[in-house]
């Protein structure tokens, strides 16, 4: 890399070095800056791309947050075990809820769109709950316990 500097004779090689490396630093922290910019301006969750609607919590059907009310509650009340069956079951459970709330949803629109964003990772959870490994079925219960939280925070 050169650096031409105006009257650049006036500098040693190692005040040339720190100049280039002083620029350097600024770049990459303009760099950063921009993308924490970026990011917090999307406002956007990375896994399920929900978003808020103005800063406001979209207005959900009834029968949906109960539905999600109940895979909480089945959530809360379901002890480790090392069983992948009680896991299976579990998947079980929460998938009937699920289809119910697909079936009786009748929100429209962007809020709608935003409902489906919430729901579409749960398909990978289930089938993560339906392993025959035990890790697996464990991994599966952790991720949707730490999902369903994320309801109540983009929907009312």
């Amino acid at each position: 890399m050169t650096l031409i500097l105006k009257g650049s004779s006036k500098f040693g090689l190692s005040q040339k070095q720190q100049l280039i490396i002083g620029s350097m630093r600024n770049t990459l922290a303009i760099a950063i800056i921009s993308l924490v910019v970026c990011i917090s301006a999307c406002k956007k969750t990375p896994e399920t791309n929900l978003s808020l609607n103005n800063g406001q919590r979209w207005k959900a059907n009834i029968e949906t947050t109960q539905g999600v009310a109940n895979m909480t509650r089945l959530m809360d009340a379901f002890v480790e075990s090392d069983d992948t069956k009680s896991y299976n079951g579990l998947s079980d459970s929460r998938q009937s809820e699920f289809k119910m709330i697909f079936k009786q949803c009748t929100m429209e629109g962007e809020a709608h769109n935003q409902l489906h964003s919430f729901l579409f990772p749960m398909k990978k959870m289930f089938t993560m709950l339906e392993s025959d490994d035990l890790a697996t079925c464990k991994q599966g219960a952790t991720t949707f316990k730490n999902h369903l939280p994320l309801y109540s925070a983009y929907f009312e």
